[in-house]
């Protein structure tokens, strides 16, 4: 037997009682890259009209000490995140879940509470 997991799908028995399985492909996932070094908000994904960013993974290390913050606009989507230097944190992208989402045609800001080497990459689709 062969299972796999489906994200999405349409499930119908036929006439005969055959079941009928039609998944939606996952989306395509695009890359943003992370590399800042002054506190403040930094926009790592700038909004597009219309749509939500919807992150699904990625790898973040600090450089030094610093309070990481992601934000939907001006609006905090995660608590603050505290890193020790060399700290951070990395996760797989997947397909059937989402780490956070901005609202819709707002930009995906980046908030470092102190001056320090953060870098990285995230994985996200506009939905």
């Amino acid at each position: 037997m062969t299972r796999k997991w489906l994200q999405s799908a349409d499930v119908d028995i036929d006439e005969a009682g055959a079941l009928l399985v039609r998944t939606a492909a996952a989306p395509a996932t695009l890359p943003a890259v992370i590399n800042y070094s002054t506190s403040g908000d930094k926009t790592v994904i700038a909004a597009v009209a219309g749509k939500r960013i919807v992150v699904t993974g990625g790898l973040i290390v600090c450089g030094a000490a610093v309070t990481l913050t992601f934000k939907s606009g001006s609006t905090a989507i995660t608590g603050p995140m505290t890193f020790a230097a060399g700290g951070g944190f990395g996760r797989d992208a997947r397909p059937d879940s989402y780490l956070f989402r901005t609202e819709a045609g707002q930009a995906l800001i980046l908030n470092l509470s102190a001056d320090a080497a953060v870098g990285g990459c995230l994985t996200y689709y506009l939905e």
